[in-house]
């Protein structure tokens, strides 16, 4: 029997596109929405003090979603949602981990992009960046008191649950990510493709997952 394609499994924030995606959608949501800003300043601080505790982080997460999201339609956010997508991070991407996604997929290999964005953004980057359609596992959300909250929100351990639950998949045979967040999925990979890390970073992740699994630098152009 043939044997099966070799998985990689990409992280997508700063990995096929530079910076945050949630987090430059919310400020530009934010500045095309001031009055939603104002609201929101009351209850923003905690939130987002919330949002730097690892404990605490998915918590903080949906509750900022909550109050950027309260009194607007699921569909309305999507599509705002799809057009960041194409107009601002369409022209962030990774051009190094693109390629290596398209070369990846180009030998037959499975892709499987795990990330803390809605799968929406990620469909839609890829798209623009005219590149074939992937897997994804992403923060889904849930309408909650008027608002969207996060069900789950696909980040760390998460992510390692989500391709279990979503795929039935527990091991895989490369990751490539920016973030020691992403350890969980890392100690499940054959090789770890870090992307644009910093010397702390590269050390950090050495260390964890020890020397059965290999760990290679990727840096754009």
């Amino acid at each position: 029997m043939p044997s099966e394609p070799p998985l990689v499994v990409f992280d997508f924030d700063g990995t096929l596109v530079h910076g945050d995606s949630i987090t430059g959608f919310a400020l530009e949501y934010l500045r095309a929405h001031p009055l939603r800003l104002f609201c929101m300043l009351p209850l923003l601080p905690l939130a987002l003090v919330a949002m730097l505790a690892g404990p605490t982080r998915s918590a903080g997460v949906s509750f900022f979603w909550w109050l950027l999201t309260w009194g607007t339609r699921a569909r309305v956010v999507g599509e705002a949602l799809r057009r960041y997508a194409r107009t601002t991070l369409g022209p962030r991407g990774n051009s190094a981990t693109l390629a290596a996604l398209a070369a990846h997929v180009a030998q037959g290999h499975t892709v499987i992009v795990a990330t803390a964005a809605p799968a929406c953004v990620v469909h839609e980057l890829l798209r623009v960046r005219g590149l074939p359609p992937a897997r994804v596992v992403g923060t889904r959300v849930a309408r909650r008191f008027g608002g969207l909250v996060t069900r789950p929100h696909c980040i760390g351990e998460t992510k390692v649950h989500e391709l279990d639950r979503r795929f039935g998949l527990t091991r895989w045979s490369e990751v490539y990510s920016d973030s020691a967040l992403d350890l969980p999925i890392m100690r499940r990979a054959s090789a770890v493709t870090l992307v644009e890390p910093s010397e702390r970073l590269r050390v950090r992740v050495a260390r964890a997952l020890g020397t059965h699994v290999p760990v290679r630098v990727l840096r754009d152009a």
